[in-house]
């Protein structure tokens, strides 16, 4: 069971380092305006969302079979509140990877904001772009248009 365990908490790791890559590759899509760069990391995402989705639902599982807590009960655990059942080797193993995901999640997060900044940037340069044409009666290089 615990092996089972440690095997879907390490393959989380995987897919938040997974999804870490996915995002760092959409930022620089954002930065060079490459729509379709964007577009496809955000499939990619997509997809390693609903990966994530299914092996925490099994880690929920395997939780909840283990310590005999209802399904909310084994949702709402935290890797800190696993940590409490844990000893010796398998003890320090578990700690190191909670902080090590904790690590990941920050960064994650941290570049999910900096995508949302820059993506919010880049559609109101766009609007402005539009306005300039708009706005100058739609004569650009005193060519019209």
């Amino acid at each position: 069971m615990l092996t089972q365990l440690f095997t879907y908490l390490k393959y989380e790791q995987q897919l938040l380092e997974q999804l870490i890559s996915y995002a760092q590759e959409q930022q620089e899509a954002l930065v060079k305006i490459d729509i379709e760069k964007v577009a496809s990391t955000a499939e990619l995402q997509n997809e390693a969302l609903k990966l994530l989705r299914s092996a925490e639902n099994q880690r929920i599982k395997l939780t909840q079979n283990w310590l005999k807590v209802s399904r909310s009960s084994a949702m709402k655990m935290k890797m800190s509140d696993l940590v409490k059942h844990f000893q010796g080797e398998e003890l320090k193993e578990l700690s190191a990877l909670k902080e090590y995901m904790q690590i990941l999640t920050d960064r994650l997060k941290k570049i999910n904001m900096d995508n949302r900044i820059l993506s919010n940037r880049a559609r109101r340069s766009f609007a402005e772009f539009l306005e300039v044409f708009r706005e100058n009666q739609k004569h650009v290089c005193n060519v019209t248009v």
